[in-house]
């Protein structure tokens, strides 16, 4: 039971803040202990046209497409990166985007 898949599109939502004694704490830690399967978030700011972007090829690809979140992020992180425009090209735009847990198919 639980969420399947949880996306955090705000910046850097995956920055957790070191805690002594108890490692590295967060959104992340939160979510999935509330039962979230699995987390898409930002590891760093990411501009908010291209994490428009990124996110309408996610979840195209995920709902139409049939993709696992994964598969599908991996694809999204491809698009924008190609985009062309080319205005996305530097890994800023693109490469902050990870996910966390195993949210399956996510459907």
């Amino acid at each position: 039971s639980g969420m399947a898949l949880l996306t955090l599109s705000a910046c850097d939502t995956g920055r957790g803040t070191e805690v002594t004694g108890q490692g590295v704490l967060g959104l992340q830690a939160a979510v999935m202990a509330a039962g979230a399967r699995g987390l898409l978030m930002s590891l760093w700011p990411v501009p908010d046209e291209s994490t428009r972007l990124l996110m309408t090829h996610f979840y195209e690809d995920v709902w139409e497409g049939g993709l696992s979140p994964r598969t599908a992020l991996l694809a999204a992180q491809r698009a924008v990166r190609d985009d062309p425009s080319r205005k996305f090209t530097h890994p800023l735009h693109w490469a902050g985007w990870v996910l966390v847990g195993d949210p399956g198919r996510a459907r």
